[in-house]
């Protein structure tokens, strides 16, 4: 998640991620309680949110994982147990499944300041956005991400597409946060993007994406295949590894 600090990854391989084309959509796993786990330039790439980690397997062992994943009815290959058992997913029952995922691959959202009156700064959004970035930073290096997650998650959210009065605030945010003195993390600026909007963000989604050649991480905010944030990274160069809700 560009520089962000409190993931520690233990990878240092894979690339570009896959993307079926034809529903336009990333796939990737879910694993359990907080693994999830994903396919990234024939790497297989995890996120262990609870302990705020990456983790790759083993080259060798793409292929039967893989295989695992795609025919959940089976158990876990015996060559992969002690990833498993790494992860608390293997409790030598054969108990771990692999879910399937979808997230929506993010298209460009046009905020056109011209047509949308109303989306100038105001004289209290730098103080706004400002406080909402600290806060955020703060948060994030004071506690646990899961914990940091939740407190934004925990209900179910239904906006699938943004509004035109969301379209206005994301401009203002977008206008303000040049003038507040914090360098930019993806994870602090999408956390505070979430906060600064309130309730104008219901049906956003935050996805945190993985880059196997050389190992990085990104997150960004999107709603339905709408990118709502403005970070330079491309999120075409990663493969979702996670997306909340």
């Amino acid at each position: 998640m560009g520089n962000q600090p409190r993931l520690i990854s233990k990878v240092r391989a894979g690339a570009f991620g896959r993307r079926r084309a034809e529903d336009d959509t990333h796939l990737y796993w879910r694993l359990g309680e907080g693994v999830t786990a994903c396919l990234a330039a024939d790497r297989i790439l995890f996120l262990d949110l609870e302990r705020d980690r990456y983790h790759a397997l083993p080259a060798p062992l793409t292929s039967d994982f893989l295989s695992w994943l795609q025919s959940p009815a089976t158990e876990p290959p015996v060559s992969c147990r002690a990833v498993l058992l790494d992860l608390r997913l293997d409790h030598g029952d054969g108990r771990a499944v692999g879910t399937p995922r979808a997230c929506a691959f993010p298209r460009a959202l046009a905020l056109d300041s011209a047509s949308l009156p109303g989306c100038a700064v105001r004289p209290g959004d730098c103080l706004s956005v400002g406080t909402a970035v600290i806060q955020a930073w703060n948060e994030v290096r004071s506690r646990p991400l899961a914990a940091v997650l939740a407190r934004r998650f925990a209900r179910p959210q239904s906006r699938t597409a943004p509004a035109g009065d969301l379209k206005i605030r994301l401009a203002r945010f977008r206008s303000a946060r040049p003038f507040v003195p914090v360098p930019r993390v993806c994870l602090h600026d999408c956390l505070a993007l979430l906060d600064w909007l309130g309730p104008d963000s219901a049906g956003a989604s935050l996805v945190f994406g993985v880059c196997a050649r050389p190992f990085s991480a990104h997150c960004w905010l999107q709603a339905g295949d709408r990118l709502l944030d403005d970070h330079p990274e491309s999120p075409s160069r990663y493969q979702p590894i996670l997306h909340l809700p």
